[in-house]
């Protein structure tokens, strides 16, 4: 395996999978490592949540590192809550990067966590959907933890409140009161100016995902953050373009079904990227 944690302002994450023979000693050249992929190989791009540490995204990764190459990101807090629409630039970049990898022949697999991944992710199909220069990347499938939402201020200030727990509980939660004024005021702006805003778009931007692989939605009635009632809209709006596959669990809270239903989590993640793999071939 190596890794990889730049490319051009995009701090990121690459692991290739290991050796299958325990007898061959692995050699890192990163200057190789495009040349020899197999075609075959899936991708899978993990978009972690708000305030997600690469520790935590790499126990994910780790489901699928004997036999897939994954790329780790995790878009900065402030872009997530305070500027979204910078979010359009990041999915570039991801796009290159697959690009620049020479990985956009593979399969390639988004596995999103939270609005915050989920918001990247909504830029990225609709990049790929709609500039020429991205149409030969083939998104083969997608899954959702904890996501999508209705995104509203109460929900992103919930959201920063979960993100920053290891902040001073004082400043965390008046960063929070804050950031919810501030979300509020664009609300009633946008009222008054009789213009949408971001958080419109990217509810029925992933209603209206181009998108048009299999999906897996891992999520939870025990989310104190996302309703479940909120994804299984999605889930009813996608299942009439799409083959959607579900589970939801009933005690395991925000991005937390994989510490709770571990063997079940990757057992249904693997199962999905094999369906997904059967259908490529």
């Amino acid at each position: 395996m190596a890794d990889m944690e730049t490319e051009e302002e995009l701090d990121y994450h690459i692991t290739f999978p290991s050796p299958l023979s325990q007898d061959v000693p692995e050699v890192e050249d990163p200057n190789a490592e495009p040349e020899i992929i197999s075609q075959q190989e899936p991708v899978v791009i993990l978009l972690g949540w708000a305030g997600c540490k690469d520790k935590y995204l790499s126990k994910y990764s780790a489901i699928y590192d004997k036999r897939c190459i994954t790329i780790r990101y995790t878009a900065p807090s402030g872009d997530i809550f305070c500027k979204p629409a910078s979010l359009h630039t990041v999915a570039e970049k991801v796009l290159e990067l697959i690009s620049d990898l020479q990985l956009a022949s593979n399969p390639i697999f988004f596995h999103v966590f939270s609005n915050g991944g989920c918001l990247v992710y909504s830029h990225i199909t609709e990049l790929v959907h709609s500039r020429s220069r991205f149409r030969h990347i083939r998104i083969r499938g997608v899954i959702f933890d904890s996501c999508p939402s209705t995104p509203s201020p109460m929900i992103s200030a919930r959201a920063y409140l979960s993100a920053a727990k290891e902040r001073h509980f004082i400043l965390r939660y008046l960063t929070a009161l804050v950031l919810l004024l501030l979300l509020y005021f664009k609300v009633i702006i946008a009222y008054i100016l009789r213009k949408p805003i971001g958080n419109d778009y990217f509810w029925e931007a992933m209603k209206k995902d181009p998108a048009n692989c299999p999906q897996l939605y891992l999520y939870s009635k025990a989310d104190e953050i996302v309703s479940y009632l909120a994804v299984e809209e999605q889930i009813n709006s996608r299942k009439a373009r799409v083959k959607v596959l579900t589970v939801c669990w009933d005690d395991s809270g925000h991005v937390k079904h994989f510490c709770i239903h571990r063997e079940s989590y990757i057992k249904n993640c693997l199962d999905f990227i094999d369906m997904c793999m059967e259908m490529v071939l």
